[in-house]
């Protein structure tokens, strides 16, 4: 029998170049094709587990308010607060050694005296997330307290309740504070809902009750009107990101001062939220533009909504105008 040759055997065995340049050819485009897909699957995922984090969230603050006589928390800006036990007042928590630190009256508790991240020391109260007032509605147990480096640490699984999948924490702009350091959670609550009583410049005096867009606002939630519009919590952008309090202000959205904006994290295409400069505020006056993010209500539910939106009075409660043409 005639053995085969040589080049017969290497010719049934190998690719020749063209079959394996087509191969190659054939994946890249199969990669191409569905990396957009697996790009927005990934973003869809994100965003779903970022509205139910808010959700569980909104939720606890009204099983707290409930509990309470219907009193909202407080909304957690560059003051700490607690409930005095004899007027039910909120006061200001002023000294590191308060004992009463550890059950304030804040929605979230974030002013650590050192930053996880930078190491940036902080002259602040020494908090940690397990003292936030809603947290034992979130089913999580407050970490060892016995030794002041305590403080600083905080309960994994409440961290991440408190923080958007798709928040990037380690790569946020820095705002950095000499007096309370750096805030490192994704969501901030509506200071129009929160104790003590905001008042917006013009519309009343701090700690009354307090004119909003379509009632006032005395500290309870009962006073909340059309509970379902009112916006109780966004996931806010990371270029706007400086405490846990959320103050809409309409007024300043063609100006270049920064103000607080619902996160286009979500947003399939997130250039929509940014200026032709690749930056939110410009100084020729060109100021935001419109994209939509998460947002929880005064009822409990939640939205992909309009930051625009956001900060209109219907749906923020601010008193104040929205400007003409807004």
């Amino acid at each position: 029998m005639k053995k085969p040759s040589r080049r017969s055997a290497v010719d049934c065995s190998a690719f020749t170049l063209v079959e394996l340049l087509v191969v190659i050819g054939i994946i890249a485009l199969l990669i191409s094709v569905l990396l957009p897909a697996l790009r927005k699957a990934r973003m869809s995922a994100e965003r779903v587990q970022c509205l139910s984090n808010m959700r569980q969230i909104s939720n606890a603050i009204l099983m707290f308010a409930n509990d309470n006589h219907g009193t909202m928390p407080s909304s957690g800006g560059f003051n700490c607060y607690k409930v005095d036990p004899v007027s039910g007042a909120y006061v200001q928590i002023t000294s590191a050694t308060d004992p009463q630190r550890t059950s304030i009256a804040d929605w979230i508790s974030w002013e650590r005296g050192v930053d996880p991240y930078t190491g940036f020391v902080a002259d602040c109260a020494q908090l940690n997330i397990t003292y936030s007032l809603v947290a034992r509605y979130l089913g999580t147990k407050e970490i060892d307290t016995t030794s002041p480096a305590a403080d600083n640490l905080a309960n994994p699984a409440l961290d991440a309740v408190y923080r958007c999948p798709a928040d990037d924490i380690l790569n946020r702009p820095n705002h950095a504070d000499n007096s309370h350091g750096y805030y490192r959670y994704s969501y901030t609550m509506n200071q129009a809902w929160g104790n003590p009583i905001y008042a917006f410049s013009g519309y009343g005096t701090k700690g009354n009750p307090c004119p909003r867009f379509d009632g006032v606002f005395d500290g309870r939630i009962t006073s909340i009107r059309n509970s379902s519009q009112k916006i109780l919590l966004i996931c806010e952008d990371p270029l706007t990101l400086s405490s846990a309090c959320f103050s809409p202000n309409a007024n300043g959205w063609s100006g270049t001062t920064p103000i607080d904006l619902v996160s286009a994290r979500h947003e399939t295409n997130y250039s929509k939220a940014n200026s032709y400069n690749g930056t939110m505020y410009t100084s020729n006056g060109i100021g935001n533009q419109d994209a939509r993010g998460n947002v929880t209500f005064c009822d409990g539910h939640g939205e992909f909504f309009s930051r625009k939106d956001a900060l209109r009075g219907k749906y923020s409660g601010s008193p104040v105008p929205d400007p003409v043409g807004f």
